[in-house]
């Protein structure tokens, strides 16, 4: 039986003054293993403001690249059948 799995990720962009919001794109990317495993096709669900933006797999080899706007919050979820 395969171990339950489930990882959140939570990143919150901000400006770093209150006068000064930040703008840009932050590029997020890594591999998604489980106990140093591989775990490809993995559902990677992005939310900004606590709404779903969109949804995406990871590639065969498990890695993963996003790229998202700075001055915003957002919460990335990783989910796979058989996972928790």
């Amino acid at each position: 039986m395969k171990k339950l799995f489930r990882a959140l990720l939570c990143v919150t962009l901000t400006g770093t003054s209150i006068l000064y919001a930040q703008s840009g794109k932050l590029t997020l990317h890594g591999v998604v293993e489980n106990e140093s495993v591989v775990v490809d096709q993995t559902d990677i669900e992005i939310y900004k403001n606590n709404e779903l933006l969109r949804t995406l797999k990871t590639e065969r080899n498990g890695s993963y690249k996003l790229e998202l706007d700075l001055g915003s919050i957002y919460s990335v979820a990783f989910s796979k059948e058989g996972y928790v």
